[in-house]
């Protein structure tokens, strides 16, 4: 609304959900994407619009103190589950999206059902069809790694990689997979999967 005197106005947004949209924008640096919403807006986005996205991370950004979940908005999905169009991010590119849908066999359900009960998964570098099952490949090792089923989570990422090895933010969350897989009992006793960041 407006914001100022009766001789100095200016219409602008202000408060805490505007704070935190403009921590999520500077967030795309970090995790090499470019659209990334909070789980209230992707709670809110139209079912039937779509919106093919995937749940990034859990984290804290600075001056909040309590965690935010975050979702990368990836592309669009037609009627008939075919992506449409060119996506969002820069990891999903064309020639990405040529090899996972040439390919046979989706296996993202089969390992995220093994990763909730905290099963090792042998990986393969055969590969989901479709966008949708990498997204889900990819957060069944988000969710091992939350649940501190790091083993779990470290296969999944490398299986994952092999699809999109330049995928800034599972590169990123492997190699915080492997420095939690250093920690001991007592440092995991009050593990939250919590992604604390400090710079705006």
């Amino acid at each position: 609304g407006n914001i100022g005197s009766q001789t100095k106005m200016k219409f602008g947004c202000i408060g805490d959900p505007m704070n935190l949209s403009s921590r999520l924008e500077g967030l795309n640096k970090v995790y090499g994407t470019s659209v990334i919403c909070s789980d209230k807006t992707h709670k809110h986005l139209n079912q039937e619009a779509g919106f093919v996205c995937r749940e990034l991370d859990f984290v804290q950004v600075k001056g909040k103190n309590i965690a935010t979940r975050i979702y990368e908005v990836i592309t669009l999905n037609d009627q008939h589950g075919f992506v449409r169009g060119s996506p969002l991010s820069m990891p999903w590119n064309t020639s990405a999206q040529l090899y996972l849908m040439q390919q046979a066999k989706p296996i993202a359900e089969e390992e995220e059902s093994k990763s909730e009960l905290g099963e090792d998964s042998p990986v393969e570098p055969s590969s989901p069809v479709g966008v949708r099952e990498v997204v889900h490949l990819y957060e069944a090792a988000l969710h091992s790694y939350q649940k501190t089923h790091f083993d779990t989570a470290s296969g999944l990422l490398e299986k994952y990689l092999k699809i999109l090895p330049t995928d800034k933010a599972a590169n990123m969350l492997l190699e915080r997979t492997k420095k939690a897989q250093t920690m001991t009992d007592a440092e995991l006793l009050g593990w939250t999967g919590v992604f604390v960041l400090n710079d705006k």
